[in-house]
């Protein structure tokens, strides 16, 4: 009965004797570790059990040590991640408690444990909402005001300048005041995409001629080409076609800058038809349709990519760190997921 009952539970139960050698895992242990209970029965559990520090990357200390030195229950490391034998790494909760036979002596130690990897992303994606949402507020208050004194600027200089020669020195640097005022002027227009103001216009739209048109405009008279694929049966989107143009030029444009001596660039767009196996997507009941764009640049650092889509985040000498930050605002305001 008792076999029956661990064999059913959701999390993964391993339990070992004192010798710290594996007597059993459940079948969601099996799933987590990549081991069958019959090859794993014997073996250390440290070898079925294999944790490292998610921050460090180093091998954690076995837990069924720890748990028969202290002879009570344990809750393990937040941070902890385990590496299936297939070597990927699941973000895990685990804690482990010694267990007594009728004379209260030691005789194992049972170590329970559940993938929270999907709990982990969630929060990630919440936190980066709230930190656009607090643009939005600061965008929101400033942004049409600011605009207007811009407009109140720029109307002076065009004033200014038609009264002056083009020759003359004044005019020069008119037209350079004037041209930091209308960059000054865009990004007014790109703060506004966090606010209220910068809700998307749906309508149904077909993504092979925005997409490719939308690349090749960042492209052209570059090193970088570009290929697409696109499912022949592909889904039309419900969607403000001038923003989801703006996020694939901000990604394209990111994937160029990163591949200045050239490169290529793949583009691929698909129906999403097992949510399940889309990220974040399976608390939905809609159709999805995926856009993957992948290059041969560099790549992202790992210590960052969890802050790339970060207001004002930036690796860039000349970027204002919106590019990102404004594809992850229009993508959510849509009701999709964007991850790299």
């Amino acid at each position: 009965r008792l076999s029956v009952t661990l064999q059913s539970i959701g999390d993964g139960v391993i339990t070992t004797d004192v010798h710290g050698k594996t007597v059993f895992i459940n079948r969601a242990a099996e799933q987590l570790t990549g081991w069958e209970n019959v090859d794993a029965v014997g073996k250390a559990s440290d070898e079925i059990f294999r944790i490292f520090d998610e921050k460090t990357g180093e091998k954690a200390p076995c837990p069924v040590a720890r748990i028969l030195r202290a002879g009570k229950r344990l809750a393990l490391s937040r941070d902890a991640v385990l590496q299936p034998k297939d070597g990927t790494k699941i973000s895990i909760a685990d804690s482990g408690a010694p267990i007594r036979d009728r004379e209260n002596q030691v005789i194992g130690v049972v170590i329970i444990f559940r993938d929270i990897t999907q709990e982990i992303k969630m929060e990630q994606e919440r936190g980066k909402i709230r930190k656009l949402e607090s643009v939005g507020v600061l965008a929101g208050g400033i942004a049409h005001d600011f605009n207007n004194l811009l407009s109140a600027i720029l109307g002076n200089i065009e004033l200014a300048s038609s009264g002056i020669t083009e020759d003359s020195r004044v005019s020069s640097l008119l037209a350079d005041a004037q041209k930091a005022t209308e960059r000054a002027t865009k990004l007014t227009y790109q703060l506004l995409t966090f606010s209220k103001g910068g809700e998307p216009i749906k309508e149904k739209t077909s993504l092979p001629d925005l997409v490719s048109e939308s690349a090749n405009f960042v492209l052209h008279g570059s090193l970088v080409s570009c290929e697409f694929s696109f499912a022949d049966d592909l889904w039309m989107i419900l969607a403000d076609s001038g923003q989801i143009s703006q996020v694939i030029q901000n990604i394209i444009l990111n994937a160029k800058d990163a591949m200045p001596s050239g490169g290529r660039i793949r583009v691929e767009c698909s129906n999403v038809k097992d949510l399940a196996s889309g990220l974040l997507l399976r608390r939905h009941k809609e159709n999805f349709v995926r856009i993957a764009l992948q290059d041969t640049g560099v790549g992202i650092p790992r210590d960052i990519i969890d802050n790339i889509f970060d207001p004002y985040f930036t690796t860039k000498k000349e970027g204002n760190g919106l590019g990102l930050a404004i594809c992850h605002s229009i993508i959510k305001k849509h009701g999709g997921h964007i991850t790299v």
